[in-house]
């Protein structure tokens, strides 16, 4: 759960903000020469193939596509690392949405992280069903006017219940972090 929740979380964001700033990431792309159709396609492509994995990394943990499919990304975030260096430009990384850092050297470095993720997600992904997935998700994604705004962290029910009572008790609350509620 260590890898799978924080990872899901990094992918369902990226996916979406590459989604919420399309005309940037499509301006990366053609950058690293995906113009026209090509771009196109794979603006569209790689932020859902990022939110498909996000989700199946919750919903099926331990199934070998959402595993496949993180090796996968890291494959392919470093060839856009390689394409950049090549072309000799500064190109920026839409990787988790506007102003994001050059591509490049970073993404090459990062490529065995993403495969030794994939690997240890391989052998430890947790075996539960895709309703406990859903259940044990500790973050929403907030919709505003129809854009995706930001990802936030929701309390258990167990947590909405104490602070309910301790409302009405009138007792201390203390937040220390976010996911970590204390009723005193």
């Amino acid at each position: 759960m260590l890898l799978t929740f924080p990872l899901s979380g990094i992918l369902l964001w990226a996916g979406l903000e590459k989604l919420r700033e399309r005309g940037q990431f499509m301006g990366t792309l053609a950058q690293l020469g995906f113009a026209g159709r090509a771009g196109s396609l794979l603006a569209v492509a790689v932020p859902v193939a990022e939110i498909v994995t996000g989700a199946g990394l919750v919903l099926v943990p331990s199934a070998t596509w959402p595993v496949a499919s993180v090796a996968g990304l890291g494959v392919l975030f470093a060839v856009a690392g390689l394409l950049a260096l090549r072309t000799g430009r500064n190109i920026t990384c839409s990787c988790l949405g506007a102003g994001g850092s050059m591509l490049g050297r970073r993404q090459i470095g990062l490529l065995p992280a993403w495969l030794g993720v994939a690997a240890a997600l391989y052998l430890l992904a947790p075996d539960w069903p895709a309703a406990q997935g859903i259940q044990s998700t500790p973050v929403a994604i907030v919709v505003e006017e129809g854009r995706f705004t930001r990802a936030t962290t929701v309390p258990s029910s167990r947590q909405l219940y104490a602070l309910l009572e301790s409302l009405r008790a009138n007792r201390t609350i203390e937040v220390g972090g976010p996911s970590s509620l204390e009723v005193k």
